[in-house]
């Protein structure tokens, strides 16, 4: 089971990266990816353009930030959780993400309808 995960994982990864640059205009530095029963962990590391950085260090430049990213990843999962459903073979129900304090490292979590890794026992 541990080899087929790590397929999945590695195919994730390689999605979700494509996926980011092509949407957001920069790629992250490093990615990794782990699944756990119903939930996909996404590490996305070096993932705030030039800009939001220095859009960070301003006046209430954090919370445009927050905002921008909110557009970007909430809002769009549209693009990557389709791509994500048809590698797992099952619905992702729930999108979040959290932000490092410092803004180098986003963390999305994809909450699965059932357990990828329980699927896989199966064979």
């Amino acid at each position: 089971m541990a080899r087929y995960l790590d397929q999945i994982e590695a195919t994730i990864k390689r999605e979700i990266s494509g996926l980011f640059k092509s949407a957001f205009g920069k790629g992250p530095d490093d990615t990794s990816v782990r699944v756990f029963e119903h939930v996909i962990l996404i590490k996305l590391e070096g993932v705030l353009s030039q800009l939001e950085d220095s859009l960070r260090s301003s006046i209430s430049g954090e919370e445009i930030v927050k905002k921008i990213r909110d557009v970007l990843i909430l809002e769009h999962s549209s693009i990557y959780v389709p791509h994500v459903e048809k590698i797992v073979n099952a619905k992702v129900e729930k999108v979040n993400y959290l932000m490092s304090k410092d803004y180098k490292t986003l963390y999305l979590f994809l909450l699965c309808e059932r357990s990828i890794e329980e699927d896989h026992r199966k064979i």
